[in-house]
């Protein structure tokens, strides 16, 4: 997904990042970050993890979200 998408559709991600890592504070994403390598920066840091396992987290959020676009959406 690119990040332009994920910076429009914030209000969403931030909802599954909220639940799939409560250890996030809310007022570390109340915006989106710059870029994706900031943002498993974050979940690495908050959540013991690896920047490689955030990484891979990060992409299992976004795999939701994509399913959920519509098919003319997902191939942009």
């Amino acid at each position: 997904m690119h990040w332009s998408l994920v910076t429009q559709r914030w209000s969403t991600i931030r909802t599954l990042l909220e639940q799939r890592f409560p250890r996030l504070r809310a007022e570390d994403i109340c915006e989106p970050p710059l870029d994706r390598e900031t943002l498993v920066r974050l979940l690495a840091e908050t959540n013991d993890l690896t920047l490689f396992e955030a990484g891979e987290e990060l992409e299992d959020v976004l795999q939701i979200e994509r399913m959920a676009l519509p098919l003319s959406v997902q191939l942009h």
